[in-house]
């Protein structure tokens, strides 16, 4: 009995030790699950695509080049990191209907429109 005892005890330990961890996995803010999925912009006749993941990671493509890097939201702000153009800081807001986003580098104030695909 004494034997059965235990090894149900350390059942349960690990149990809630590998259940806990299972927390983590979507731990997306509601703000930055708003940017998940395929966005699109176009000026002129350039088109940009970016997919925000919700692993933090991105992809831009544009010029038939594919640019990989990262992304969070800190202090109200969008960060984007990658190797052509290192980091960059985004002031950022979205339509009433979550499908529009603007973008404004807070650097150079360059502002661009992208919509949900």
């Amino acid at each position: 009995m004494k034997n059965y005892l235990i090894i149900s005890g350390i059942v349960l330990v690990l149990l809630t030790v590998i259940l806990s961890g299972c927390n983590d996995i979507n731990s997306l803010s509601s703000e930055e699950d708003k940017f998940i999925g395929t966005w699109e912009a176009s000026e002129g006749n350039v088109t940009s695509t970016m997919r925000f993941f919700s692993n933090g990671t991105v992809l831009q493509s544009i010029l038939g080049q594919n640019i990989y890097g990262t992304w969070e939201i800190k202090d109200g702000k969008l960060f984007t990191e990658n190797e052509n153009s290192g980091i960059a800081t985004f002031d950022y807001s979205f339509s009433e209907d979550g499908k529009t986003l603007s973008t404004h580098k807070s650097d150079s104030g360059y502002l661009i429109y992208w919509i949900k695909q």
